[in-house]
């Protein structure tokens, strides 16, 4: 397990069963509490999913991963949004648990680029699909996040400034 979802484990006081199971190790524990929150979180995703319908006349979804970087995830190979509720599920049930710190402007900025379906502006293109329903005025982006935006990204305030900017 992640060391992000162990510190979780630990501060959100998950480890009082330590002191009712002295057989489990604080280390096997962390372990099996991190994989069940990290579950737990693939869950609340698939369930996101699921209170969608998906067609090209109703919704699409697009999946974005950040942690220090953020990547764009292809969807049943489309590198944008998507119809397809199965393919989505696969990638949710693919991810890995986040490894490095928390850039929710990366993810913030990137996923705009995905309900857009424009490339970052000064990039390399990486290949995002054009928005297959262009004309659709209501648009909804859910960022789920594993904690606060780390301070070498700007912090807290800069998180919300980026939040405001794509709203």
């Amino acid at each position: 397990a992640s060391d992000v979802y162990k510190r979780q484990a630990y501060e959100q006081g998950l480890l009082r069963a330590i002191t009712d199971n002295k057989d489990l190790s604080q280390d096997h524990l962390l372990d099996e509490l991190a994989e069940r929150m990290a579950a737990s979180r693939k869950e609340f995703a698939r369930s996101l999913v699921r209170q969608f319908v998906l067609s090209e006349s109703s919704t699409a979804i697009g999946l974005v991963e950040f942690s220090t970087d953020a990547r764009v995830l292809p969807i049943g190979g489309v590198n944008g949004l998507s119809f397809d509720a199965d393919a989505l599920m696969e990638v949710i049930d693919a991810m890995d648990s986040p490894n490095g710190w928390t850039h929710i402007n990366a993810g913030l900025e990137l996923g705009m680029h995905v309900m857009l379906g424009s490339e970052p502006n000064g990039t390399e293109p990486i290949g995002i699909e054009p928005n297959p329903r262009p004309n659709v005025r209501r648009r909804v982006m859910v960022l789920l996040t594993d904690g606060e935006q780390n301070e070498q990204f700007g912090g807290k305030k800069k998180a919300i400034e980026t939040a405001k900017s794509v709203a």
